[in-house]
């Protein structure tokens, strides 16, 4: 997901909240496929960091996809 991608409806209330919630969950599982190819695949340096931060980002994934449910 790029800056340039990122677009939200002009809406109010509930449809906005919905598009922006939405806007977060693609963002995260977008982050989470290139953390773990970064676990799976990338150099000392960059493997560490990027199971860590694999961790965070699947808690804040489960957390935005629980906001979804009614």
């Amino acid at each position: 997901l790029e800056i340039a991608d990122i677009r939200i409806t002009p809406g109010k209330g509930a449809e906005f909240d919905a598009a922006w919630l939405q806007m977060m969950i693609d963002g995260h599982r977008t982050s989470i496929e290139r953390f773990r190819s970064g676990a799976e695949g990338g150099g000392a340096e960059v493997m560490p960091l990027s199971k860590d931060a694999l961790v965070i980002v699947r808690r804040h994934l489960s957390r935005l996809e629980a906001l979804q449910k009614p």
